[in-house]
């Protein structure tokens, strides 16, 4: 999920999508779709501050 997008909207549109896609893979309609999230995982990112000097110029760390 990109930043900002609201999770209980995304998982009920899971919810949604899984009951129709039941319905017409199988032809039965469900009672009920549960979607539990346990957690995010942010996207790893590949920043290149030194740990050890994390206020230094970009030049400093390598970038210009």
């Amino acid at each position: 999920l990109n930043y900002g997008v609201s999770v209980p909207k995304v998982a009920l549109q899971i919810q949604s999508q899984v009951e129709q896609q039941l319905l017409f893979m199988t032809g039965l309609k469900v009672t009920e779709v549960n979607v539990h999230v346990q957690g995010v995982v942010p996207e790893k990112t590949t920043s290149t501050v030194d740990p050890n000097n994390p206020f230094a110029d970009e030049e400093e760390n390598g970038e210009e």
